[in-house]
């Protein structure tokens, strides 16, 4: 397993839309730094909130490689959304 040399994530997008911008912005970023291989994962956090209901946040994760890897291993995840 291969760490990425790049790693960027974010839970603050509320919009599909603004998820795919911020993901191709950060990919081209990786690009530009190096990155020959990137993959975008996406883990949605169940947030229970004190009244009792629950909300979804989606938390957005780009990893990037200098090198594609044989094996990319699990997306590290390291937010959690409060």
């Amino acid at each position: 397993m291969s760490e990425p040399d790049f790693i960027a994530q974010t839970a603050e997008l509320k919009t599909p839309d603004e998820q795919r911008r911020w993901s191709h912005f950060r990919i081209k970023e990786m690009h530009q730094l190096g990155a020959t291989f990137a993959r975008c994962s996406i883990k949605t956090d169940k947030t229970l909130l004190p009244d009792g209901d629950r909300i979804d946040n989606e938390i957005i994760l780009v990893e990037g490689w200098l090198e594609q890897p044989a094996d990319q291993g699990e997306p590290r995840f390291q937010l959690t959304t409060p």
